[in-house]
């Protein structure tokens, strides 16, 4: 026979309030949107596919990448790395610098010309492939 009935029945409705009060809280808990010092997500396996429902997805690390798995096991990786375009080869001409004359010449002015003349070509072509290429916007 129980000694003490009315205190069990307090303690039981204390238990049942306590309880509603945490679940009603946990209910109007808003959900976490920012963190003011980042995220940091440590590398994981990937989670137990048993423990994700249709249509779940779960979000992670894996060898440093940021990843999601949906509920069929298909890794979706979240940051794609594009692959880095090339751009075609341009042609530059040799050019040689002549030693200097003691006096003036007009070949040797005439050779410096076309030096930056080959010069300034190549480096249009270069600049015009890097462009097109999308390795450079603008100059």
């Amino acid at each position: 026979m129980d000694d003490f009935p009315a205190d069990q029945t307090r303690a039981i409705r204390a238990v049942q309030a306590a309880a509603s009060t945490a679940q009603s809280s946990v209910q109007r808990r808003q959900p976490l949107k920012e963190a003011s010092q980042g995220w940091i997500l440590r590398s994981s396996p990937g989670p137990n596919l048993s423990e994700l429902g249709p249509g779940d997805v779960w979000i992670g690390a894996e060898s440093g990448r940021l990843v999601a798995i949906d509920s069929s096991g298909t890794m979706i990786p979240l940051v794609e790395i594009p692959p880095f375009p090339q751009a075609d080869s341009v042609e530059v001409g040799v050019v040689s610098i002549p030693s200097a004359p003691a006096t003036y010449d007009q070949n040797h002015s005439a050779t410096l010309r076309l030096m930056i003349f080959t010069l300034n070509n190549a480096l249009t072509a270069l600049i015009a492939e890097l462009k097109e290429s999308g390795q450079m916007r603008s100059f």
